[in-house]
């Protein structure tokens, strides 16, 4: 039986590195929720980048200590599927 394997992008800030990980055939995109990380996001810029993920392809979001109310607002704008 044949497996294809599966291409997370993960820490994406910039529309340009988005629109590139669409056009290269990437299964998920991947969003970064940690104050220490050099690519963390706002809710809005969560939002932003969610809003140029296509119905194919999945919106991940990565939580590091992270506070209930922070992760359910995050949740709320970015809409991630994972």
């Amino acid at each position: 039986m044949f497996s294809r394997t599966r291409v997370k992008i993960c820490g994406l800030t910039r529309a340009q590195v988005m629109d590139a990980s669409v056009q290269l055939g990437a299964d998920a995109v991947g969003f970064v929720f940690y104050p220490r990380s050099a690519r963390m996001l706002s809710s809005a810029q969560a939002a932003a980048c969610r809003a140029r993920v296509p119905a194919f392809m999945h919106a991940v979001c990565r939580f590091v200590k992270a506070s209930e109310c922070c992760v359910r607002e995050l949740l709320e704008q970015g809409q991630p599927d994972l």
